[in-house]
């Protein structure tokens, strides 16, 4: 095989990078020849890189051209091959006693030759069929690894969807569980709204009890200030959102604690207003 010469250049501190490119090659079967550039020119990756690409596109080629002389030497295996046993049976209907040295040592190094032409062959093949099993090999590894992929990805699926489903229950009976305590909550709330009404409606009661027993109360002392208003011949009136009493000489009294009549003035009858006393005048 004709191999390819690339010629890349570098800067003086890539010795390292000449190295790698080097061996590159030698793996590839691509002679490298790696010269050093003055200082001063531009950095040697964009020129690795370059030498880099063109390597894989001399390795590309390579394995283009491999492949058809894999396909001629096919061929030309079996052009050998039918050439091989055309003459075998030509030699076969030819052969008589009468043959002559010459003839009989002519034909056995034919023979000869297609032989060994024809094991050169069989071992391309062989070497041909051995890559194909170690491809085959590969194949069904990397399909059996893929399966186990798939079935680890399953059992992770397959544990995420558990997780879920009892994060699910999880959830519902924690929904179940606040939803019955909210029920609870609602039932002593009503109870209490219930106590609470009972107890305002008692306190109403007690209330509205103060109260009437206030009015009766007042009634009373109403009545008992009237009676003895009455009693005494005074006349009740208000003045100035006050209860009064006069009597026939219009002096003006108010009533005690003990509902004894008080002078606190005269009532002017022309002018409608009470004149109190400066100083109150001993009761009667």
């Amino acid at each position: 095989m004709n191999t390819s010469q690339l010629k890349i250049t570098i800067n003086a501190e890539g010795d390292s990078a000449a190295d790698v490119l080097k061996m590159f090659g030698a793996n590839l079967g691509v002679a490298v020849s790696v010269a050093t550039a003055p200082a001063g020119e531009p950095s040697w990756v964009e020129e690795l890189r370059e030498a880099i690409r063109r390597v894989e596109e001399t390795v590309e080629k390579y394995n283009a051209c491999r492949l058809a002389a894999q396909k001629q030497v096919i061929n030309q295996y079996e052009d050998l091959r039918n050439s091989v046993e055309a003459m075998q049976v030509r030699e076969i209907v030819s052969v008589r006693p009468t043959t002559s040295p010459a003839t009989a040592d002519s034909a056995s190094v034919s023979t000869v030759e297609a032989k060994e032409t024809e094991e050169a062959i069989a071992e391309v093949k062989a070497e041909e069929v051995a890559a194909e099993a170690e491809a085959e090999e590969a194949a069904a590894e990397e399909e059996t690894v893929e399966a186990a992929e798939e079935e680890e990805e399953e059992a992770v699926e397959e544990e995420e969807a558990v997780e879920e489903e009892e994060a699910v229950e999880e959830e519902e009976e924690v929904v179940e569980e606040e939803e019955v305590v909210e029920e609870e909550e609602e039932v002593v709330e009503e109870e209490e709204v219930v106590e609470e009404e009972a107890v305002e409606e008692e306190a109403a009661e007690e209330e509205a009890a103060e109260e009437e027993a206030a009015e009766e109360e007042a009634a009373e002392e109403e009545a008992a200030e009237e009676e003895a208003a009455e009693e005494e011949g005074l006349e009740e009136f208000e003045y100035k959102g006050s209860t009064y009493y006069k009597d026939s000489e219009n002096t003006v009294y108010v009533l005690d604690d003990n509902d004894e009549p008080i002078p606190r003035g005269i009532w002017n009858e022309a002018k409608q207003i009470i004149q109190f006393y400066k100083t109150v005048p001993a009761s009667k």
